[in-house]
């Protein structure tokens, strides 16, 4: 928990941690009428933000993940039970956009820093992928245990919101990014002089990642269908939940996720 902590003695990296914090709140505010599940679910392009200052702002990014959502659930009205896994997923969702960037084979590059070329675009919404399934499994089992909504009918619309937007939004947003502010104001590495491959990862710990956050989204639908027979296209009503089963398959995956994004951290 190194970086995440002695971030705060950097002055710039506070400062991105309070434009993080504006930026997604101020992205999500014109979009809180278009709710897909009222009270419970946006219609939200502003989580290409997530991946998106956690690249390049790194801890102050990720804690700003974490501040946005909290005082976007609190101002917006949307502040209950939920708000807590909601919160838990974007953390791990940014959290694993930073360590994943350096993590990948270095036949594809050495991407520490950035550039606003296609090949680190498309690395980018590579490695953000991880993170949209993951914040989508967490909402998904909140809503599961809290006897919202079922939860293979809530993760998948999850997912599904984030996924389009990091990818569609995410190639321009990226190479923007990377042309208007990296020359000027450098990245988190830079400010916190972070050796390059310092925090890289072992390859067993990247296919933790991916594994945990695409592993619990496929068993909890198909737990979900094979046993509950609850699928995600049929629309439920608030109350409908699966049963034990989906959050006892569910939860090891979301371990095995956790164990590949805090090693060495």
């Amino acid at each position: 928990m190194r970086v995440l902590l002695t971030m705060w003695k950097y002055p710039r990296m506070i400062v991105w941690f309070m434009v993080s914090v504006v930026f997604m709140f101020l992205v999500r505010v014109p979009f809180i009428h278009a709710q897909i599940i009222p009270y419970y679910l946006d219609f939200n392009p502003g989580i290409v933000l997530v991946p998106l200052v956690s690249v390049f702002w790194g801890p102050a990014g990720v804690w700003g993940t974490v501040a946005a959502s909290l005082l976007g659930d609190w101002l917006l009205g949307q502040w209950g039970p939920l708000t807590a896994y909601r919160t838990i997923g974007l953390f791990l969702f940014a959290l694993s956009a930073q360590r994943l960037w350096t993590a990948f084979p270095r036949t594809i590059g050495d991407y520490t820093g950035h550039e606003p070329g296609w090949s680190p675009t498309m690395r980018f919404v590579l490695i953000s992928w991880p993170g949209c399934l993951i914040a989508a499994a967490w909402a998904g089992l909140g809503s599961e245990l809290l006897r919202l909504y079922p939860f293979p009918y809530f993760t998948v619309l999850v997912a599904l919101n984030n996924l389009l937007f990091v990818t569609v939004l995410g190639v321009s947003m990226y190479r923007i990014t990377a042309r208007e502010t990296v020359p000027y104001f450098g990245t988190w590495r830079d400010v916190m002089k972070i050796s390059p491959h310092e925090d890289d990862l072992a390859a067993r710990h990247v296919l933790y990642i991916v594994a945990g956050s695409l592993g619990s989204i496929l068993i909890g639908i198909l737990a979900a269908g094979m046993i509950y027979s609850i699928w995600p296209p049929q629309p439920y009503i608030l109350g409908t939940r699966c049963g034990i089963w989906v959050p006892v398959l569910v939860i090891p995956f979301l371990a095995l996720h956790l164990v590949g994004i805090t090693r060495r951290l």
